[in-house]
Protein backbone atom coordinates (compact mmCIF):
# COMPACT_ATOMS: atom_id res chain seq x y z
CA UNK A 1 0.00 0.00 0.00
CA UNK A 2 1.50 3.34 -0.94
CA UNK A 3 0.76 6.48 1.21
CA UNK A 4 0.98 9.96 -0.03
CA UNK A 5 0.79 12.83 2.48
CA UNK A 6 -1.89 15.71 2.07
CA UNK A 7 -0.51 18.50 3.77
CA UNK A 8 -3.61 20.51 2.81
CA UNK A 9 -5.93 18.06 4.70
CA UNK A 10 -3.70 16.91 7.55
CA UNK A 11 -3.21 21.10 8.63
CA UNK A 12 -7.09 21.08 8.45
CA UNK A 13 -7.71 17.69 10.37
CA UNK A 14 -4.97 19.40 13.08
CA UNK A 15 -6.54 22.47 13.13
CA UNK A 16 -10.05 21.35 13.97
CA UNK A 17 -8.62 19.49 16.51
CA UNK A 18 -7.02 22.06 17.91
CA UNK A 19 -9.97 24.57 18.14
CA UNK A 20 -11.87 21.74 19.30
CA UNK A 21 -9.53 21.51 22.54
CA UNK A 22 -8.94 24.80 22.93
CA UNK A 23 -12.93 25.47 22.98
CA UNK A 24 -12.86 22.86 25.43
CA UNK A 25 -10.42 24.15 27.86
CA UNK A 26 -12.13 27.49 27.84
CA UNK A 27 -15.16 26.09 28.90
CA UNK A 28 -13.47 24.41 32.03
CA UNK A 29 -11.59 27.44 33.15
CA UNK A 30 -15.28 29.03 32.58
CA UNK A 31 -16.99 25.98 34.52
CA UNK A 32 -14.29 26.46 36.92
CA UNK A 33 -13.71 30.04 38.07
CA UNK A 34 -17.20 31.60 36.80
CA UNK A 35 -19.21 28.68 38.22
CA UNK A 36 -17.44 27.27 40.43
CA UNK A 37 -17.91 23.46 39.35
CA UNK A 38 -13.71 22.38 38.71
CA UNK A 39 -14.89 18.67 37.71
CA UNK A 40 -17.69 18.19 36.11
CA UNK A 41 -17.71 14.62 36.07
CA UNK A 42 -14.15 14.62 34.90
CA UNK A 43 -14.29 16.45 32.20
CA UNK A 44 -12.84 19.38 33.50
CA UNK A 45 -9.35 18.23 33.95
CA UNK A 46 -9.42 15.67 31.26
CA UNK A 47 -9.28 18.91 28.82
CA UNK A 48 -7.38 20.90 30.70
CA UNK A 49 -4.40 22.40 28.62
CA UNK A 50 -2.25 22.52 30.59
CA UNK A 51 -2.84 19.21 33.17
CA UNK A 52 -0.80 15.94 32.82
CA UNK A 53 -2.10 13.13 31.66
CA UNK A 54 -4.95 14.17 29.67
CA UNK A 55 -6.19 14.29 26.36
CA UNK A 56 -4.09 17.46 25.32
CA UNK A 57 -0.82 16.04 26.58
CA UNK A 58 -1.97 12.58 24.23
CA UNK A 59 -2.49 14.52 21.29
CA UNK A 60 0.59 16.95 21.57
CA UNK A 61 2.43 14.03 22.16
CA UNK A 62 0.82 12.59 19.19
CA UNK A 63 1.89 15.54 17.07
CA UNK A 64 5.37 15.52 18.51
CA UNK A 65 5.84 11.74 16.82
CA UNK A 66 3.97 12.61 13.66
CA UNK A 67 6.73 15.36 13.31
CA UNK A 68 9.32 12.67 14.03
CA UNK A 69 7.81 10.37 11.77
CA UNK A 70 7.70 12.87 8.91
CA UNK A 71 10.94 14.20 9.81
CA UNK A 72 12.87 10.02 8.96
CA UNK A 73 10.56 10.25 5.74
CA UNK A 74 12.17 13.51 4.71
CA UNK A 75 16.06 11.62 5.66
CA UNK A 76 15.18 9.05 4.14
CA UNK A 77 14.13 11.04 0.92
CA UNK A 78 17.57 12.62 0.99
CA UNK A 79 19.52 9.62 1.82
CA UNK A 80 17.80 8.44 -1.26
CA UNK A 81 19.20 10.87 -3.45
CA UNK A 82 22.84 10.71 -1.61
CA UNK A 83 22.24 14.18 -0.10
CA UNK A 84 24.29 14.99 3.09
CA UNK A 85 21.92 16.62 5.14
CA UNK A 86 19.69 13.33 5.67
CA UNK A 87 21.68 13.69 8.95
CA UNK A 88 20.53 16.37 10.07
CA UNK A 89 17.10 15.23 9.09
CA UNK A 90 17.79 12.48 11.03
CA UNK A 91 18.99 14.08 13.89
CA UNK A 92 15.93 16.09 14.02
CA UNK A 93 13.68 13.19 13.99
CA UNK A 94 15.55 11.50 17.09
CA UNK A 95 14.70 15.43 18.87
CA UNK A 96 11.38 14.91 18.66
CA UNK A 97 11.28 11.32 20.06
CA UNK A 98 12.63 13.34 23.17
CA UNK A 99 10.38 15.85 22.91
CA UNK A 100 7.27 13.56 22.69
CA UNK A 101 8.65 12.13 25.78
CA UNK A 102 9.40 15.29 27.91
CA UNK A 103 5.57 15.89 26.59
CA UNK A 104 4.04 13.01 28.34
CA UNK A 105 6.59 13.44 31.30
CA UNK A 106 7.42 17.16 32.02
CA UNK A 107 11.15 15.93 31.96
CA UNK A 108 12.36 19.83 31.63
CA UNK A 109 10.54 20.86 35.05
CA UNK A 110 12.84 18.53 36.84
CA UNK A 111 15.37 21.07 36.44
CA UNK A 112 13.14 24.42 37.85
CA UNK A 113 13.37 23.96 41.85
CA UNK A 114 17.51 23.36 41.45
CA UNK A 115 18.04 26.34 39.01
CA UNK A 116 16.07 28.48 41.09
CA UNK A 117 17.08 27.88 43.90
CA UNK A 118 21.03 27.53 43.11
CA UNK A 119 20.73 31.64 41.08
CA UNK A 120 17.84 32.37 43.99
CA UNK A 121 15.45 33.27 41.07
CA UNK A 122 11.81 34.79 41.07
CA UNK A 123 9.88 37.22 38.94
CA UNK A 124 9.90 36.64 35.16
CA UNK A 125 12.49 33.79 35.85
CA UNK A 126 10.32 32.08 38.59
CA UNK A 127 9.60 29.17 36.28
CA UNK A 128 13.79 28.73 36.10
CA UNK A 129 13.77 25.87 33.24
CA UNK A 130 13.63 28.43 30.79
CA UNK A 131 17.27 29.44 31.48
CA UNK A 132 18.30 25.52 30.76
CA UNK A 133 16.27 25.22 27.91
CA UNK A 134 17.84 28.30 26.31
CA UNK A 135 20.62 27.55 26.53
CA UNK A 136 19.83 24.19 24.50
CA UNK A 137 18.08 26.02 21.86
CA UNK A 138 20.82 28.27 21.42
CA UNK A 139 22.98 25.08 20.85
CA UNK A 140 20.90 23.68 18.68
CA UNK A 141 20.60 26.73 16.87
CA UNK A 142 23.94 27.04 15.97
CA UNK A 143 24.44 23.35 15.66
CA UNK A 144 22.07 23.26 12.75
CA UNK A 145 22.27 27.06 11.35
CA UNK A 146 24.55 25.92 8.51
CA UNK A 147 22.20 23.47 7.26
CA UNK A 148 19.00 25.57 7.81
CA UNK A 149 20.62 28.01 5.43
CA UNK A 150 20.74 25.54 3.22
CA UNK A 151 17.50 24.92 2.73
CA UNK A 152 15.23 26.51 0.27
CA UNK A 153 13.74 29.70 1.23
CA UNK A 154 9.99 29.15 1.65
CA UNK A 155 10.40 25.68 3.53
CA UNK A 156 12.85 27.84 5.93
CA UNK A 157 10.57 30.57 6.11
CA UNK A 158 7.80 28.03 7.27
CA UNK A 159 9.87 26.25 9.76
CA UNK A 160 11.20 29.38 11.49
CA UNK A 161 7.41 30.38 11.62
CA UNK A 162 6.56 27.48 13.07
CA UNK A 163 9.46 27.47 15.75
CA UNK A 164 8.79 31.40 16.57
CA UNK A 165 4.62 30.65 17.51
CA UNK A 166 5.68 27.35 19.48
CA UNK A 167 9.04 28.74 21.42
CA UNK A 168 6.64 31.82 21.43
CA UNK A 169 4.37 29.68 23.91
CA UNK A 170 7.09 27.55 25.36
CA UNK A 171 9.42 30.06 26.73
CA UNK A 172 8.22 33.55 26.13
CA UNK A 173 4.71 33.44 27.40
CA UNK A 174 6.51 31.16 30.73
CA UNK A 175 7.94 33.98 31.82
CA UNK A 176 4.75 36.27 32.41
CA UNK A 177 3.11 33.32 33.98
CA UNK A 178 5.95 32.35 36.36
CA UNK A 179 5.91 35.77 37.47
CA UNK A 180 1.98 35.64 38.04
CA UNK A 181 1.93 32.04 39.65
CA UNK A 182 5.01 33.36 42.07
CA UNK A 183 2.43 36.01 43.54
CA UNK A 184 -1.19 34.74 43.10
CA UNK A 185 -0.69 30.94 41.98
CA UNK A 186 -2.17 28.99 40.11
CA UNK A 187 -5.79 28.28 40.99
CA UNK A 188 -7.32 32.04 39.46
CA UNK A 189 -9.03 32.95 36.26
CA UNK A 190 -5.62 34.88 34.78
CA UNK A 191 -3.30 32.18 35.22
CA UNK A 192 -5.49 29.57 33.84
CA UNK A 193 -5.88 32.05 30.22
CA UNK A 194 -2.60 32.72 30.41
CA UNK A 195 -1.74 28.86 29.92
CA UNK A 196 -4.52 28.60 27.65
CA UNK A 197 -2.67 31.15 25.10
CA UNK A 198 0.56 28.90 26.13
CA UNK A 199 -0.42 25.93 25.32
CA UNK A 200 -2.61 26.78 22.26
CA UNK A 201 1.17 28.30 20.62
CA UNK A 202 2.73 25.23 20.94
CA UNK A 203 0.04 23.25 19.30
CA UNK A 204 -0.68 26.02 16.40
CA UNK A 205 3.63 25.93 16.39
CA UNK A 206 3.51 22.09 15.93
CA UNK A 207 0.41 22.30 13.21
CA UNK A 208 2.33 24.60 10.96
CA UNK A 209 5.79 22.60 11.39
CA UNK A 210 4.09 19.21 10.46
CA UNK A 211 2.02 21.05 7.87
CA UNK A 212 5.47 22.23 6.13
CA UNK A 213 7.32 18.73 6.46
CA UNK A 214 4.62 17.08 4.92
CA UNK A 215 4.35 19.85 2.14
CA UNK A 216 7.91 19.38 1.52
CA UNK A 217 7.60 15.96 1.89
CA UNK A 218 5.18 15.83 -1.60
CA UNK A 219 7.40 18.63 -3.18
CA UNK A 220 10.28 15.72 -3.00
CA UNK A 221 7.21 13.33 -4.71
CA UNK A 222 8.03 10.95 -1.34
CA UNK A 223 5.57 7.90 -1.32
CA UNK A 224 6.12 5.84 1.75
CA UNK A 225 5.18 2.29 0.94
CA UNK A 226 3.63 0.30 4.06
CA UNK A 227 3.35 -4.05 3.27
CA UNK A 228 1.86 -6.19 4.89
Amino acid sequence: MNVTFDHKRIFKAMLYAIFFLIGADILGVISTFVFEHPQVFGLVPMFNLNTEANVPTFFAALLHLTASLLLACIASSYQSAKDARARYWKLLSVWFVFTAFDESARIHELSMAPVRDSMNLGGLLYFSWVIPASIALLALGLFFAKFLLSLPRDLLKSMMLSACVFIGGALLVELPEGMWYELHGKDNLIYAMVTTVEESMELFGLAIFIRTLSKHLNERKFIAKVTF
